[in-house]
């Protein structure tokens, strides 16, 4: 037996031989059998068997009343009316009422008013000879204070099998309730968490659709405001050594123009945040003391706190910041800034994307541009070819003539032999990078090329 393992006047809390649920369950009643009423036969042996009966009957009636009257859990008895009958000492500990203080009055005293009608529910359950198991409910203390309970109600018989009470086993299911309070909590969080990460990717699926740099960058600033529940919000890209808007919500004239261009010697949240490289949080405009230049704009514009967060390349090279206002004094959590975080570098990703692809637009042009002029410098040269070959087919042609035509086709095909090397470069076209090559020239003799090109 437990008891007789563990040694007197200590106890033990939970067995490892004990249910794993926080339920209560009645403890049964004892009945008395018919074999258990029978009289001993008559002489010495039946007396002391008598006697050692009742002994064991004793101990036994003893041990059953210790338990009840020490254990952590509340165990009531009450009589048909909801009168209190009996009380022991884990009652007193959860309800915090003394035996003397309960004993004789109602057990409506530790019914909440709204929850009196479980009383005669209860009660007219036990008049029919059911049981109640493991109603979950609460219940008063002697503070006022509620105790959420586990109560399992059992009818309590006289001798002749008739209901004449009833008795309750209440356990106290704080710690349950706790704990399940922490696991609820903790899934609306993930759900909470899960539903913003679907909306994130939705955002992203968005941006990456967007074709031009201003697209985009309204794109990320929606999702920015609606990802941290802010009020209004900027964004400004880097042009040289400043910031200068490229999007923004919920911002008047005036204010644009406070901030039109931001360079990192600012202490506005976008100047710290170019200058440090990092997220820049101000908690409160009105209490910043780096903020006071600024504190005006921001009551004109109705925010108090602000978050901004840098878009860098992996170099750490600033792109620009984005900016969200708080009209009143806010506390991002962690994981709404963490979201913020990841909107930022794919923002900066975005923006290094748009760039690359202007500068291959750009180099196209230019490649355009030199082949449009090279096809133009190529024809020009074919006009005095063409006129010096057809002056060498002449037979009465002058040696004096023949030696200019053949100078003027020598000159002409150079001129096409540079231009057909400028062509064969195609780095330098890429780069927009034409060499010219420069030397002292004759003006009358450019005058005469010219005529030589022009003529038929």
């Amino acid at each position: 037996m437990l008891e007789r393992q563990v040694p007197l006047a200590k106890r033990i809390d939970h067995s490892s031989r004990c249910r794993s649920q926080y339920e209560a369950t009645p403890v049964p009643e004892p009945a008395l059998t018919p074999s258990s009423r029978k009289m001993p036969a008559a002489g010495s042996h039946s007396e002391d068997g008598m006697r050692s009966a009742g002994q064991d009957e004793h101990a036994s009636l003893a041990h059953f009343a210790a338990i009840v009257a020490h254990s952590d859990d509340a165990i009531v008895s009450k009589d048909l009316d909801g009168f209190i009958q009996s009380w022991n000492v884990g009652a007193e500990r959860i309800f915090g009422y003394a035996a003397s203080e309960v004993v004789g009055r109602s057990i409506l005293l530790l019914i909440p008013a709204e929850l009196c009608n479980e009383e005669a529910m209860i009660l007219g359950k036990i008049r029919a000879g059911e049981r109640i198991d493991h109603y979950e409910t609460e219940r008063l203390r002697k503070d006022g204070t509620r105790v959420p309970l586990s109560l399992s109600v059992s009818p309590i018989r006289d001798d002749s099998g008739r209901i004449v009470g009833a008795s309750k086993i209440a356990r106290d299911i704080s710690e349950r309730r706790h704990a399940e309070s922490l696991v609820a909590e903790k899934q609306r969080l993930l759900a909470a968490e899960a539903q913003q990460l679907a909306l994130l990717n939705d955002w992203s699926t968005k941006l990456w659709r967007c074709a031009a740099l201003d697209e985009g960058m309204e794109t990320i600033l929606d999702a920015m405001i609606e990802l941290l529940q802010a009020d209004m919000g900027s964004i400004q890209l880097r042009e040289g050594s400043v910031l200068r808007f490229t999007a923004q919500r919920g911002l008047d004239e005036s204010f644009l123009d406070t901030f039109r261009e931001v360079s990192a010697r600012d202490e506005s949240g976008c100047g710290r945040a170019m200058r440090l490289r990092k997220r820049i949080i101000i908690a409160d405009t009105e209490s910043d003391p780096a903020y006071g230049p600024y504190r005006e704009a921001a009551r004109r514009a109705g925010y108090r706190t602000v978050v901004s967060t840098p878009f860098l390349t992996s170099s750490e090279e600033v792109l620009g910041v984005v900016t969200v206002q708080f009209r009143h004094v806010h506390d991002p959590s962690e994981a709404a800034l963490r979201r913020m975080d990841l909107c930022a570098r794919q923002a900066g990703d975005f923006i290094q994307r748009c760039r690359m692809v202007q500068q291959l637009r750009d180099t196209d042009m230019r490649k355009d541009h030199f082949l449009a002029l090279l096809a133009h410098e190529l024809r020009n040269p074919l006009a005095p070819v063409r006129s010096g070959v057809q002056l060498l087919k002449m037979e009465a042609l002058d040696p004096r003539t023949r030696m200019q035509a053949v100078a003027m086709l020598d000159r002409q095909v150079e001129h096409m032999v540079r231009l057909v090397d400028d062509l064969l470069d195609a780095s330098r076209i890429g780069r927009g990078k034409i060499a010219l090559q420069k030397k002292p020239i004759d003006l009358t003799s450019i005058l005469l090329q010219a005529i030589e090109t022009s003529r038929p």
